[in-house]
């Protein structure tokens, strides 16, 4: 995982080293040993209490990574599971 873990409306978004292994409507397992977790512009909503650690359901993968450059990453858009 590189950096914190941001809190969404219906879950949470991370972003990894590239990890093509990953698909759609699969779970995912976020365990942090950080107790930071980024609430991104959620300041006015009503937000569920934040854990660092779950269960999540993959809805939304980016791949990002190029062979002439250094940024080899996945970004997951994850629901609560």
């Amino acid at each position: 995982m590189i950096g914190s873990p941001e809190r969404s409306d219906i879950g949470v978004n991370v972003k990894n080293l590239l990890l093509p292994d990953l698909k759609l409507g699969r779970r995912f397992q976020i365990k942090s040993i950080s107790e930071k977790i980024n609430a991104g512009n959620l300041f006015f909503r009503k937000v569920p209490p934040i854990r660092n650690e779950g269960i999540y359901r993959i809805d939304k993968l980016i791949h990002i990574g190029d062979t002439h450059a250094d940024q080899w990453e996945t970004q997951i858009n994850g629901r609560v599971f």
